[in-house]
């Protein structure tokens, strides 16, 4: 190796490598597999964004101490087994191992399973899924199938990881919204072809929200790009998650004047130039007018409010 990199870069600095010559009888292969691990999963902890490097070493270890990916307690009991390695909490290596669990099933959904290379710098979008199934595996069984899709389609959607943490917490404490968004990501995936493949593009924006306490959660925005399946509704499904978003994000404000006021600012922005009776007369007018109806219903049902307002 020193021979044909000097062939190809010359000789400068590469005349001697240091080495450790490890006795025979003072070695053998699992001690030697340990080191080479914590060796790399030390190193790749200090490149924070070297995610995909990362996990894989910490998937390989997990399995050569035969983790049970389906059991909460294997996963707990490894992570035991490799917190001092990666200098982390056991806490944080039950949540990579998860981000690591949930990327494999995602490639295998996608049909590329193994390609990670696909997944470059999405660590934080698969930790807040991990994180959201450790729960949904425990107290949720029945519906984790469902919940798992609304989360893939985020990622699929290139929606940013605190895209996926408001989610998280519109599961949590708004059931009803949830379960209306995951409904409308079904509907929109209904005729998608899963093997058309993926490929690269822009993430999404993301819309943050205030963690949980005690949860150490990344604020890192420098995510990568996310994979885009060929032919993936990313459009309706995108829409769909920054609807319910907008909606959840409205029913946390306890300023009555305040939303009532982003209305407003909303509706006057439609007046300028002509904007909603242009819009009512192209191709998007049906789903204009319908939208338009809904808000004058709304007026109409809580006018007698501002009557007694007076």
């Amino acid at each position: 190796m020193v021979k044909r990199l000097q062939r190809e870069i010359g000789s400068t600095g590469l005349e001697w490598v240091d080495a450790i010559i490890l006795p025979g009888e003072d070695i053998d292969e699992p001690s030697l597999l340990e080191m080479e691990q914590r060796e790399q999963l030390t190193e790749n902890f200090k490149v924070r964004y070297n995610d995909i490097d990362y996990l894989l070493a910490l998937r390989e270890a997990a399995e050569n101490r035969e983790v049970d990916w389906f059991d909460r307690e294997s996963i707990e009991s490894v992570a035991g087994e490799l917190q001092s390695m990666v200098e982390k909490t056991k806490g944080e290596v039950v949540r990579d191992l998860f981000a690591v669990k949930y990327m494999d099933i995602f490639l295998e959904d996608s049909e590329q399973a193994g390609q990670y290379h696909r997944l470059l710098k999405t660590l934080e979008r698969f930790r807040d899924i991990g994180r959201m199934m450790m729960q949904v595996e425990d107290q949720y069984p029945l519906e984790a199938d469902r919940i798992l899709q609304t989360l893939f389609a985020a990622v699929r959607a290139n929606r940013g990881h605190l895209d996926i943490r408001v989610i998280r917490a519109m599961f949590k404490s708004d059931r009803p919204r949830f379960d209306k968004l995951a409904t409308k990501v079904a509907d929109a995936e209904a005729g998608w072809d899963v093997t058309a493949g993926p490929s690269l593009s822009n993430p999404g924006s993301s819309v943050p929200i205030e963690t949980e306490a005690g949860e150490e959660e990344s604020e890192a925005d420098d995510e990568g790009p996310g994979p885009e399946v060929a032919n993936y509704p990313k459009v309706a499904v995108g829409t769909a998650i920054e609807l319910a978003i907008d909606g959840f994000s409205a029913s946390q404000q306890d300023d009555v004047a305040q939303v009532l006021q982003e209305i407003c600012n909303r509706l006057e922005v439609l007046t300028e130039k002509n904007r909603l009776s242009s819009a009512l007369s192209r191709d998007e007018g049906i789903k204009v007018r319908e939208n338009l109806e809904k808000i004058v219903q709304w007026v109409d049902e809580n006018r007698h409010l501002a009557d007694r307002a007076i």
